[in-house]
């Protein structure tokens, strides 16, 4: 695209003021007008040749005693180009206009999952001009969807039972929600963890530096009990080297006879026993043997699966441990920037 009229459009874009003389003195139009044609013909043979790129004009321009900024020779340049008309003519309709907004918000509207790059492809829109219209003049963001647990009829019915026996519980006896211990394990990973979105190096050429991992990855698996009087463990799933274990039921009876011992020294051997006890209904959990324990220290008080009184499945969201300490330990591992 070139701009046309030779010095003329130099002397017009002064005219304009949309860009600072350098020296302050002042200068009459006769003279602002022969030092434009001056700095014209420098660059050019005739008066009626065009000034072929946006360098020729800030050339011209620096060479009269002006320093216009970018910007304003990129708008000038965009309103004065050939195919544009003259002052006080109409020019090419913006593309973020009230059509396209429109238009933007009813594919939204209709098909709010399709990606940027379709619906501008649909609209004829570019994906630039219609992200900026989703983000700036529809205020829209993009959400990522949550994936959670699929959850039947039946384990919404489990879940209002139990919840429905929780709050007699808590109306009937007084000290009952102190009384619940609540127990869970959780994986930690001991190589370290990365997020590659917050992990950057700034430099002028690309870094020779990988960040390397184990296809197998060394894990620690804790198991802690929680309820309003404090915290009982963790006691770990490992060997006697040390190397982490897979959870069975007789390793999780062995875990659960040293928390029947620290429960006695932690509110005494008689109140232990009133005490109750939580537990999800995994497999090592409701093991015959386990469960029968279980019943002989806690006398019957014992919310778990296949017990008189039933912990719903499917509900990591209604036990504090799942949906509060392991997600702070988590964190404060990540931190410190936890590694062995």
């Amino acid at each position: 695209m070139k701009i046309k009229f030779g010095a003329q459009i130099v002397q017009s874009f002064y005219n304009q003021s949309l860009c600072h003389r350098v020296s302050g003195s002042a200068q009459s139009d006769y003279e602002l007008k022969l030092e434009c044609k001056a700095a014209f013909l420098g660059r050019y043979d005739d008066l009626k040749e065009e000034i072929a790129s946006k360098e020729d004009l800030t050339i011209l321009l620096q060479q009269t005693g002006r320093n216009p900024s970018s910007k304003v020779i990129t708008r000038y340049w965009i309103n004065d180009t050939v195919g544009h008309k003259r002052r006080g003519m109409s020019y090419a309709k913006p593309v973020r206009c009230g059509e396209n907004i429109e238009a933007v918000l009813m594919s939204v509207e209709a098909t709010p999952k399709k990606s940027v790059r379709r619906r501008s492809a649909e609209l004829g829109v570019s994906q630039s001009s219609v992200h900026r219209i989703l983000r700036h003049d529809l205020k829209m963001k993009p959400y990522h969807i949550s994936v959670h647990q699929g959850l039947t009829p039946e384990n919404a019915l489990q879940r209002r039972t139990m919840c429905a026996w929780f709050l007699r519980q808590v109306r009937e006896e007084e000290d009952f929600l102190r009384s619940v211990w609540f127990r869970d394990e959780a994986h930690f990973y001991l190589s370290g963890t990365v997020n590659s979105r917050n992990y950057v190096h700034w430099a002028s050429e690309r870094p020779d530096e990988v960040i390397e991992r184990n296809l197998h990855v060394t894990k620690a698996t804790a198991w802690v009990a929680l309820s309003a009087q404090g915290v009982i463990g963790p006691f770990w799933f490992c060997n006697e080297d040390g190397a982490t274990e897979t959870v069975t039921a007789d390793r999780y009876l062995n875990v659960l006879t040293r928390f029947w011992r620290a429960l006695g020294r932690f509110c005494g051997h008689e109140a232990r026993g009133q005490q109750w006890f939580m537990q999800d209904g995994a497999a090592p959990h409701t093991a015959r043997r386990v469960l029968t324990l279980l019943t002989d220290h806690f006398e019957g008080r014992v919310i778990s699966r296949f017990t008189e009184k039933t912990w719903a499945s499917h509900s990591p969201d209604l036990n504090p441990l799942d949906c509060f300490l392991w997600g702070h330990l988590r964190t404060r591992c990540q931190e410190n920037n936890f590694k062995l």
